[in-house]
């Protein structure tokens, strides 16, 4: 058995983690979620514009907290 170097790959979790990204800038919410969709191990779930709508995708999508 060897110890985990920095040089050894990681391996990604085995679900995708789920993400919500929230902004109030419509162009910083598009870039975040094009960033973080386009990593495999990423599932973004939803946008939301504020503090209410964040809360409406967290009830609607129940991503784990």
């Amino acid at each position: 058995m060897t110890a985990q170097t920095d040089l050894d790959p990681i391996e990604p979790p085995q679900a995708p983690v789920r993400v919500g990204v929230v902004d109030d800038e419509p162009m910083a919410r598009t870039f975040v979620t094009r960033i973080l969709g386009a990593a495999p191990d990423i599932e973004v779930v939803g946008e939301a514009a504020d503090g209410a709508g964040a809360l409406e995708l967290v009830r609607t999508t129940s991503p784990p907290c």
